[in-house]
């Protein structure tokens, strides 16, 4: 359905090199390792290899990963590709933008690289290098555009880098919004997204203290769970403007931001109380340094929650001798107050008109999808570059991990279509893995050997999906129909479909 055959060949690829690499870009849909293990997978736990008529003994690492460059030199173009195929096929519109980064790691020295100069990991290891792989979405969760950064990038320069490559598709008739989170801003990406035809929603990065309403009007609504909340429109002075805001106000997340409160308040004074019985007890931390050491870590880990709080010290003696004697603490209600007022609320920058709100929150809402495209490329996909020790090879396993999610979100989007009830990546490996290929071998009276190879049925939840994938195209030229799952191809190259 992607037709990836069809622009490679037209990019002068030989067929047994097209085969290669799209065995390669299934096999890290379903296999998501690096290319070492993948070799040992493809040899001896599918029939891809099978499927594409490629001889197990040509899959080595190296092949892999010079398939894998390869598909790497034709990102930018089969890119835009599948993003036609794909928005053609389903009839998809894009008005709304969704725009993120993360962060992949992997250990190593990696000298002399530009890519991977800075390293920090979110799990605080310094030996970890970081790379950052910006993504533009559509709220269908199907990729529009991705493009790979060097570790510790500040998220506020991708914008025009990353979104100004889809400038040029952007006409006056559609007008596109770019939601994104609250990293993203600065003026000159608001002035420039404005400037290219871009509206946007953000989130206000500092909470809502600076919100003034411009509007008496509160406008009511249900979400999705049944909860209410709040909208009004108004303004927040950004950079010596006045921007267009919209206040949020929800009581299920100002519930669950208090329950969260307390709890770290509770988790807070219990640390406090630890420390006062170390100075109390005999043979406990009473030395000024150490208390304010343990007093620091503790700060450290509820930051947020220490400004709510005044702790006092006695010591008694001098210099290093100089000892805690008694420790006491007060909770400082104004601040507790202040914490509370504003807990349920947040504040979202916005370039649209007013009387849009439910539209403006709606919108911003969706920005989940591309949360979830992360998860599925850093969770089932296993985007990690830990063997690769090149610029090159750090970017065409990010961009095979990137290939192999066209085909996890194109399937996913369809059986949602379809109202499949659930479209969870994992869960559809797992019932996709009880169809197998199974050879019986025989051994006649004279001692030939005869081998009957054939592929299972698929089970009734493995059929039904095949039944919700299953299109049949209308014939392109001398393109020839796709087949049912459950049928066979004399065509080598299509194979025997029912083989997963």
């Amino acid at each position: 359905m992607l037709d990836i055959r069809k622009y490679l060949t037209s990019r002068g690829w030989k067929r047994d090199q097209i085969n290669f690499a799209l065995m390669q870009i299934i096999a890290r849909a379903i296999y998501p390792y690096s290319e070492l293990k993948t070799v040992r997978y493809l040899r001896e736990n599918t029939a891809l290899a099978e499927m594409f008529g490629i001889p197990k003994e040509k899959i080595t690492k190296d092949a892999l990963y010079e398939s894998a460059k390869r598909l790497w030199d034709e990102h930018r173009g089969l890119e835009d590709w599948l993003h036609d195929r794909v928005c053609s096929m389903f009839g998809i519109e894009e008005k709304i933008l969704l725009f993120d980064i993360t962060n992949s790691y992997f250990e190593g020295k990696m000298e002399n690289s530009e890519l991977c100069q800075y390293g920090r990991s979110k799990e605080k290891r310094d030996d970890c290098k970081i790379v950052v792989l910006a993504a533009v979405v559509n709220t269908e969760g199907l990729l529009v555009r991705t493009m790979i950064y060097e570790g510790n990038r500040h998220d506020s320069t991708t914008v025009e880098e990353v979104v100004g490559t889809l400038a040029k598709t952007t006409t006056q008739e559609a007008k596109r919004i770019v939601v994104m989170d609250a990293g993203f801003y600065s003026k000159s990406n608001v002035n420039w997204l404005k400037a290219n035809g871009f509206d946007y929603i953000t989130v206000l990065p500092s909470g809502d203290s600076k919100f003034e309403s411009t509007s008496s009007e509160i406008i009511n609504h249900t979400d999705n769970k049944g909860q209410q909340i709040r909208l009004q429109m108004g303004k927040v002075d950004m950079d010596g403007e006045s921007v267009k805001a919209l206040m949020v106000d929800s009581d299920a997340k100002g519930a669950k931001e208090r329950s969260m409160y307390e709890q770290a308040c509770k988790r807070y004074e219990e640390g406090l109380e630890a420390i006062k019985k170390g100075i109390l007890t005999k043979g406990g931390t009473k030395k000024r340094d150490a208390v304010n050491k343990r007093l620091g870590k503790l700060d450290k880990q509820y930051g947020a929650i220490r400004l709510s709080y005044n702790v006092t010290f006695t010591y008694e003696g001098t210099g290093k001798n100089e000892v805690a004697t008694s420790m006491t603490w007060e909770c400082r209600e104004d601040k507790v107050a202040q914490r509370r007022k504003f807990h349920g609320k947040y504040v979202l920058l916005t370039s649209l008109d007013e009387g849009q709100e439910l539209n403006i929150w709606k919108f911003y809402n969706v920005i989940r999808t591309v949360e979830e495209t992360f998860h599925v490329l850093k969770t089932d996909l296993d985007i990690r570059p830990v063997y690769h020790k090149s610029d090159n090879g750090i970017k065409s396993h990010l961009n095979l991990a990137i290939l192999a999610y066209w085909v996890v979100s194109v399937t996913k989007y369809r059986l949602k279509l379809k109202k499949h009830e659930n479209v969870r990546w994992d869960e559809i490996m797992r019932i996709a893995s009880t169809q197998v290929v199974v050879t019986a071998k025989v051994e006649t009276v004279d001692g030939q050997v005869i081998s009957i190879r054939q592929s299972t049925e698929a089970e009734s939840k493995l059929s039904a999906i095949y039944d919700l994938l299953y299109i049949n195209p209308k014939p392109l030229g001398k393109r020839k129909s796709m087949l049912h799952p459950n049928q066979t191809s004399k065509n080598p190259d299509i194979g025997n479909q029912g083989v997963t």
